[in-house]
């Protein structure tokens, strides 16, 4: 069999990948990821609104946080609010009783009279039960066009970090990582054929490495350049 031969993959032999610090490559995000381990901290520290680019890792660290919560015996919730047209405002009752609450894309709240206050109060029942809120969204809080003033001062109180996004070094280690954890070896040779050949940003690049891990578990192949070309020959290249 040459590495040419066409592979079917079965749709059971997912492997997928929890997001955890343990797989998150922190490159120039250190203090972010410091912060965000930190299960027990003073007021201030205790809200963390991150914000970046999409594929600077923002969901990635949100449910990393939120697991990192749960293995250590503490409540936690993540909700993504770009899907709030499956939510009403008052999803987010009661989630004070939570040690840690995460929210993910708060810029799809804004504008949204109903939701900001929701947002707002929330904030402040957190606070009052020393409960942690990590919040994200894909620009400064200054920039997000908020129509409530006391949920934009709320949002810059605590500690804010602004995501890095990964290098195309940084992309070939974090694209190492994700297949090591599979159990697979993708060398620096494979790992910047696919950086250069397909499009660069991180999700495209784990989607096509959990496509990779498939038709290697299917065929117990090893990644080389010609296995990934034949297995990605009818993904969309740039």
């Amino acid at each position: 069999m040459t590495d040419h031969t066409p592979t079917q993959l079965p749709l059971n032999l997912a492997r997928p990948q929890e997001p955890s610090f343990a797989n998150f490559y922190a490159a120039n995000n250190q203090q972010t990821v410091l912060a965000l381990k930190q299960r027990r901290a003073p007021a201030q520290e205790r809200v963390i609104y991150l914000w970046g680019p999409s594929g600077s890792g923002k969901s990635h660290l949100l449910q990393a946080a939120c697991r990192d919560a749960s293995e250590n015996h503490q409540q936690c919730t993540y909700i993504n609010l770009s899907q709030r047209t499956e939510l009403t405002p008052a999803a987010l009752e009661g989630l004070e009783q939570l040690q840690l609450v995460c929210l993910d894309n708060v810029d799809a709240a804004a504008g949204q009279p109903e939701w900001e206050a929701a947002l707002f109060h929330l904030y402040n029942r957190i606070l009052d039960r020393d409960g942690r809120l990590l919040i994200a969204g894909h620009s400064n809080v200054y920039e997000i066009p908020f129509t409530l003033a006391d949920l934009k001062s709320r949002l810059t109180w605590g500690l804010v970090f602004r995501l890095h996004p990964l290098s195309d070094s940084g992309k070939i280690i974090a694209l190492q990582m994700r297949m090591e954890e599979k159990g697979l070896v993708l060398s620096r040779e494979v790992a910047l054929f696919l950086i250069t050949r397909y499009q660069r940003d991180p999700q495209t690049l784990f989607n096509l490495a959990d496509r990779l891990d498939r038709a290697s578990l299917a065929a117990q192949r090893r990644l080389t350049i010609p296995f990934v070309k034949s297995t990605l020959s009818e993904h969309c290249k740039k």
